[in-house]
Formats: structure tokens, sequence, C-alpha cells
């Protein structure tokens, strides 16, 4: 019976040292920013792939932002409703995408960043690709985002990392 309550004791000792039993808790770390990307399409009528714009231009930014690796969260929306103030967002108004000569694209969206409430008017940021004779045209398309979204970007990082901070 004794060995049986030492065993026993033995083994509840074991499992409260492995468990941490009385050492605090760590808080977990807070939770990056996040930069919320409002994305408003052109009302009209782009060159090409009409039907996914939207869908197109926010996975390439998306994709670009994240290779970037910041230190924050990246949400993409669809431009509409009520814009909060307090919160950390970049405002892409799109114009059409057009085709100038054969085989060049150019991209162009009015860009607004919003900063703790200030307002930052970047322009227009305007991208144009001039694609390969046998490119795949969706290879094309993603290629004159991701370009844009690069561009945009460069514009971004100085104000949203001073180099200061």
């Amino acid at each position: 019976m004794k060995r049986l309550l030492r065993n026993l004791a033995l083994c509840a000792a074991l499992v409260g040292a492995s468990s941490g039993f009385g050492q605090e808790r760590q808080q977990p770390p807070p939770a990056p920013p996040t930069l919320h990307v409002l994305i408003s399409p052109p009302l009209g009528r782009s060159v090409q792939r009409e039907d996914n714009l939207y869908e197109a231009v926010a996975g390439n930014f998306g994709y670009v932002f994240r290779h970037r690796k910041w230190p924050i969260a990246i949400s993409i929306e669809e431009f509409g409703g009520r814009k909060k103030p307090d919160r950390l967002e970049l405002e892409l108004l799109m114009q059409p995408i057009k085709q100038w000569l054969p085989g060049e694209l150019s991209f162009s969206a009015w860009t607004t960043l919003r900063i703790d409430q200030r307002s930052y008017d970047l322009g227009v940021i305007r991208y144009t690709y001039d694609h390969a004779p046998f490119e795949q045209p969706d290879r094309t398309f993603d290629n004159l985002i991701q370009g844009a979204a690069n561009a945009t970007a460069d514009k971004i990082e100085p104000l949203l990392f001073p180099k200061g901070h």
C-alpha cells in the first residue's frame, strides 16, 4: 500500500512539473495591425478579364503585399459602405485597364492611404506592362497587376514604416 501511494505521489509530481504547475501564464503577443485594402473596380470597360477583375486585383495585390513580409496583417475588401476613421486603410479607385499599343497594357488607380486619421493622397499610380509575343493572356494580366502592386507598395512603404521607427 505504501508503495502504491508513493508511486501515485511521484506520478502526480511529474505531471504537475511537466504541465508548468505553479508558473505564471504568459500573455499572447498582441495581434499585428491590419492594413485594409479597399478596392473599387472601374466603372468603364477594361480590356481583359472584366468578369473577375476584382478577384485578380485582390489576389495579386495580396500576394505582393504578403511577399514583402511587412509586420502587419493584410485584409483586402471591395470598396463600399461606411469607412472607419481610425483604421489603417489603403483605398484604390481603379480606372479601366487600357491598351495603348498592341501588347502594351496600362493599369492606373487613384490611391489614398489613411494612417491614424491622417490621409495621404498618393495620386494616380500607373504601371505599364509590355508583354512578350507568345505570353499567355492570364500571365500577362497577372504580371500587369503585380507590377502595379509593387509600384503601390513602393509608395506606401515609407509612410507605413518610417526609417526612424
